[in-house]
């Protein structure tokens, strides 16, 4: 729905704009620093892969609404902690 458009505006709906990327962001950041991203400034700045031919490969900025980040970052923050980790695997010959 309108949340999903939010989050990939492309017509395929599979590329992420700037609101997908940041979540993805929030959501690497818990499971490889097993820690909330809830507070992390709401910003990115990145190099532009998608969009008008004149914009790629060029360095751009996103600065999301404060709600908008907390609300990201709250729901990367739920997902990270549903998922259980798997036991850890011994090598085997």
């Amino acid at each position: 729905g309108k949340d999903r458009q939010a989050l990939f505006p492309g017509s395929d709906l599979k590329h992420p704009g700037p609101l997908g990327t940041y979540l993805t962001a929030c959501v690497f950041y818990g499971s490889f620093f097993k820690a909330s991203p809830v507070g992390l400034p709401g910003k990115l700045d990145f190099i532009a892969t998608t969009g008008k031919a004149s914009e790629i490969g060029k360095p751009s900025k996103f600065q999301l609404e404060p709600g908008k980040a907390a609300e990201l970052q709250k729901a990367a923050w739920a997902a990270v902690q549903s998922v259980k980790e798997a036991p850890a695997r011994t090598a085997t010959k």
